[in-house]
């Protein structure tokens, strides 16, 4: 029986364990679909990307990802991520290939691709003190390994 004394957080993998839990910040927001396959990977690139570590984003999910996300009431956890006091400094925004079920039978990689950076280049006139970056996953060539290409809002001319 665990002493109710003891102070010492669960262990890994139970719960999230935070820093200084009476300094809890968040810095991050990333949106992906819900395909569990390229979960780890999306957000492992994520980290890598902005150095934010495992606590320090919050994670919105559903089919097909950012660029089905668009509607009302998908961006109730955006607006939420950025809003004051919040106020994230990156946002992350995802889609996958290798068939996504979130998208129409037929649709190809480049299809999702399209469409992310379509959705991607909308992001910084909605979030604009925010840098955003974009998360292509796909399997490999040999469907054991997960690729990501890591993109970037197109500029205005």
């Amino acid at each position: 029986m665990a002493d109710e004394n003891d102070q010492r957080p669960p262990e890994k993998g139970i719960w999230s364990v935070f820093k200084d839990p009476n300094n809890y910040q968040i810095l991050g927001f990333l949106q992906m679909c819900i395909e569990r396959r390229f979960h780890l990977a999306v957000q492992d690139r994520f980290m890598k990307e902005t150095g934010l570590g495992e606590t320090d984003f919050w994670i919105h999910t559903d089919a097909g990802g950012s660029p089905k996300m668009e509607t009302e009431a998908h961006m109730i956890s955006p607006d939420y991520c950025y809003a004051p006091p919040r106020r994230v400094g990156v946002m992350g925004w995802s889609a996958h290939g290798s068939t996504c079920g979130g998208y129409e039978p037929g649709a190809t990689d480049w299809d999702i691709l399209k469409d992310l950076q379509e959705t991607l280049n909308k992001k910084p006139r909605m979030y604009p003190n925010a840098r955003h970056l974009g998360f292509f996953a796909k399997e490999g060539q040999m469907g054991d390994q997960i690729e990501i290409l890591v993109i970037e809002p197109e500029t205005e001319k």
